[in-house]
């Protein structure tokens, strides 16, 4: 018996020591992952804040890949003036049914000056300048 009672509180106090001891380092794992979490928001927090901002290098570049792309898309609308356009014009010959060709197809080439309306080109112009300005106004300040 004399053993027993020496036994048992040398095992409780160990138990509590270990208990102590497991829950100590919990904490220590808690406390440190709160502080990576904060330092991972902070950096988060300055990332976004820097993403933000504009430098005006990049404001610069941005416009002059704008108005180089308008600037080709100009010339192309513009070239007609100065420079003739050869377009092909394709005509079908008669043939009876689809199957049997009574006169051949011809190919004829028209040279045109002027300012020639493509509408894609147009569309990809309107496109560019609405996406341009669209940026624009959603910037944040």
């Amino acid at each position: 018996m004399g053993i027993l009672t020496h036994a048992l509180p040398m095992l409780g106090g160990y138990v509590m020591k270990l208990l102590a001891v497991i829950i100590s380092r919990k904490q220590q794992q808690q406390q440190t992952l709160i502080e990576s979490l904060n330092k991972q928001a902070s950096n988060q927090r300055s990332l976004y804040n820097a993403s933000q901002k504009e430098t005006p290098a990049a404001a610069w570049n941005r416009r002059f890949i704008i108005l180089t792309v308008l600037g080709f898309i100009a010339f192309y609308i513009i070239s007609g003036i100065y420079f003739p356009t050869v377009i092909e014009i394709a005509k079908e010959g008669y043939s009876l049914f689809g199957i049997i060709p009574i006169t051949p197809d011809s190919v004829e080439h028209k040279s045109l000056t002027g300012v020639i309306a493509y509408k894609e080109v147009f569309q990809a112009f309107m496109l560019i300048i609405e996406f341009y300005m669209g940026g624009q106004l959603a910037k944040a300040n």
